[in-house]
This record gives C-alpha cells, sequence and structure tokens, in this order.
C-alpha cells in the first residue's frame, strides 16, 4: 500500500487477486503524512491555551511551559513583602511564532499536493487517454523535480503521483515507465521510509503492467528489492511497512516475470521474509500469492519438501486467524494441506513439518483441519 498522504499506498486497500496485486493499503502504507503526523498536525492547528487557561503546555524537551499569554501568578510587591519583584510574563517569542506558522503553511502546502496526486490518479482512471496525450514531458519533468526534492513530504508526493497514474493506466502508461522506472529503483535507497514505501510499491505497479519495459530494467528492480529486504532493521517499526509493500513488489515479478529474473532466488527471498506482518492490506495480497504458488506445484518448494514445508507451515500457523488472510485464503490453505497429506510424496514432509511447530501452531492447524 503505498503511504498515507498520496490518495491511495494502500497499506491499506483492496486485496484482490494476483492483479488485484495489493489494493490501496495505506498504500501509501503507513505512512502517509510526509513526515509529519496527522495528530501533531491536529494540535498545531488546534491546541491553542488562551490568556486565562490555567493549565501548563509542554515544550519540546517535555518540560512545562508557561502558557502563551497567561498572567504570572506571583503575588504582588503591595499585597506581600514576601517578594520583591515580580515575575515577566510568559510570551513566545516572534521566532517561535514564525516557526509555527512556517510548520502550518508547510503542512496545508503538503495536503494540497497529496490532493493534486489524488486528482491526477482518478483522472488516470477516468480519462486515460486524456492523462495520456496530456501528461507529457513537461508534467514528468515537473513531478521528477519533486521525486529530487530535499523535503520528504515533496519526494514521496512526486512518487505517488507516479504511482496513481501507472496504476490507473495500467498497460498503456508503458510508455511513461522508462522514464519513471529509474526514479523508482533509486529511491528504493531513499533515507525516509515513507519514500521507499511509495517507491517500491510503484515497482509492484510497473512489474505488474509494465510488460517488456519492466522485463529490461527487472535486474536493478530485483537488486533494489532485495537488499531493501535485507537490511537489518527492515522489520523495524519505523521500516516495516515499507518492506511489506517491497515484498509485494517482489511478489508481482516473480509471477508477471519470472523468465525475466533469478526466479529460483527470487521465490526463495520471498519465502523466507514471509509472513507479512505490519501492512495488513499487502499481507492479504501477499499470502494469496503464495497460495496461489503453491497450488501451482512451485518447484522451489515441492522439489525440497523436507526443506521448505517447515517454513511454508510456520507461515501458515502465523496468519491464521490474523486480519492478513481472508476466508478464501483460510479455505485455499485447508485445500492445499488436504492435498499435501494425501501425497504419497509429500505426507512425511508435512508431518514433520507439523510436528516441528510450537504449541500454538499446532493448535491453529489442527484447528483448521477439524473446521
Amino acid at each position: 500500500m503505498p503511504p498515507p498522504g498520496s490518495g491511495k499506498p494502500r497499506g491499506v486497500g483492496a486485496a484482490g487477486g494476483a492483479k488485484g496485486g495489493g489494493g490501496r493499503s495505506a498504500k501509501r502504507g503507513g505512512v502517509r503524512g510526509g513526515g509529519r503526523s496527522a495528530a501533531a498536525g491536529k494540535e498545531s492547528a488546534e491546541y491553542r491555551p488562551s490568556s486565562n487557561d490555567d493549565s501548563e503546555e509542554s515544550s519540546g524537551d517535555g518540560s512545562p511551559r508557561q502558557p502563551r499569554g497567561a498572567k504570572t501568578r506571583c503575588v504582588q510587591r503591595e499585597e506581600s513583602e514576601e517578594s520583591s519583584e515580580s515575575l515577566p510574563e510568559a510570551r513566545p517569542s516572534d521566532d517561535e511564532e514564525e516557526e509555527e506558522e512556517q510548520e502550518e503553511e508547510s503542512m496545508r502546502d503538503d495536503t494540497l499536493l497529496d490532493q493534486i496526486a489524488t486528482c491526477i490518479g482518478k483522472l488516470a482512471k477516468t480519462h486515460p487517454a486524456g492523462v495520456l496525450a496530456h501528461f507529457n514531458a513537461d508534467h514528468l519533468q515537473l513531478y521528477s523535480g519533486l521525486v529530487s526534492s530535499g523535503i520528504t513530504a515533496h519526494r514521496r508526493i512526486g512518487v505517488c503521483v507516479f504511482d496513481e497514474v501507472i496504476e490507473n493506466l495500467e498497460e498503456p502508461g508503458q510508455g511513461m515507465m522508462m522514464q519513471l522506472l529509474p526514479h523508482l529503483v533509486a529511491l528504493v535507497a531513499d533515507p525516509q521510509p515513507e519514500v521507499r514505501q511509495a517507491a517500491v510499491y510503484g515497482l509492484g505497479v510497473c512489474a505488474q503492467f509494465g510488460g517488456a519495459v519492466f522485463a529490461g530494467a527487472a535486474p536493478q528492480v530485483m537488486q533494489a528489492i532485495q537488499q531493501m529486504m535485507g537490511a537489518p532493521d527492515a522489520r523495524s517499526e519505523a521500516n516495516v511497512m515499507a518492506t511489506d509493500n517491497a515484498v509485494s513488489a517482489l511478489g508481482k515479478a516473480i509471477e508477471f516475470h519470472g523468465a525475466s529474473i533469478d526466479r529460483v532466488n527470487a521465490v526463495q527471498f520471498f519465502i523466507q521474509y514471509l509472513p507479512v506482518t505490519g501492512d495488513a492490506a499487502e499481507g492479504l495480497v501477499v499470502h494469496k500469492r503464495l497460495v496461489l504458488l503453491l497450488e501451482a506445484g512451485e518447484p522451489v518448494v515441492f522439489d525440497s519438501p523436507e526443506a521448505m514445508l517447515p517454513k511454508i507451515l510456520v507461515i501458515f500457523a502465523a496468519v491464521l486467524d490474523t486480519e492478513t488472510i481472508d476466508e478464501e485464503g483460510t479455505a485455499k490453505v485447508k485445500a492445499l494441506m488436504t492435498r499435501l497429506n494425501q501425497d504419497a510424496r509429500l505426507a512425511g514432509p508435512t508431518t514433520a513439518a507439523f510436528q516441528a511447530l510450537n504449541a500454538e501452531g499446532q493448535g491453529k492447524m489442527t484447528a483448521l483441519m477439524a473446521a
């Protein structure tokens, strides 16, 4: 799912079959606000202590700060001899007020750009011919400027525009992909996770609809995605949404471009990362794609069942009864397990894989088969 703020990263979207490829979960996944949380924006816009408010406002370092405009509570000298002078009234500095105004203005600009990205995506969906005719080199140069910006929100929004146009145009958008793919591949290494999330989401869209254009760039795309997935902190709270979208993009590359990539390596990398735990919408898509691979007799798994089935059952046990697999997917897992247990060659490795599960995993698999 692309990151929030972009009008779509899924991170939360409709999960569909292979073509749906991930719906729109936070498409912009879990991070939509371009670096600023919605909560922070609300506080900035709404929290304004009045001059009569006795409450304390927390300063940036966590210590309480005198409420803006509040009267000092010291006792005046004429009322008590205990104090020789009154404390000065606390007022925000001009620099603080200017900084707040600039931040609010920046947030308004980011919101506007997000809305523009969403509008462009809807236009591409409802008027594809018009967008193809008018989203020309000048527009691509404009949004290329956004993705090159030093401002995180601008890079994210620029990428999301690319994502929206390509996803909604589908195959007719291939003419733009040759210019867009290098930007997306480069931004997979962006220091900010919301930008990476939007970039790998876009690569997944290109894998799905890019045809020969994507096939020509597939080796570079695979290298970028696998480097991102293999990072030591790939599953950290800050990075997991972006990484889950990278896994989804890898799954699409396997499905649509198996002949253009090192398929064995890609499938192994794909399976070893699972289950998807951060982006539920992408999880639905990814886990469904895994089941489809297994239903089709994926050689990487069934040529080495003793090595691969233990991991497959760990994934199944982890996702059952979660929001990352739906009723249809659960039914497919049950049917697949029935087939494995009835297969003379695979029944033994399947039983061994079941026995290697922890008690919780065995309980979930047993309940599935008994349902």
